[in-house]
């Protein structure tokens, strides 16, 4: 993403890893609810397996 007025919707059950970030920029993840760790998969493999 390179235009400061544009955000990114990224939808349940997709797999994506953010990197290369320009200096000064900023992530802003908005969410319906407090964050809870296990609602999430930080392994691909672990990923993959759920969607099967």
């Amino acid at each position: 993403m390179n235009n400061p007025q544009e955000g990114l919707f990224i939808p349940p059950m997709a797999w994506c890893e953010f990197s290369d970030f320009s200096a000064g920029s900023v992530c802003l993840c908005l969410a319906s609810g407090k964050y809870d760790i296990e609602g999430y998969i930080d392994d691909f493999d672990k990923f993959v397996a759920e969607l099967r």
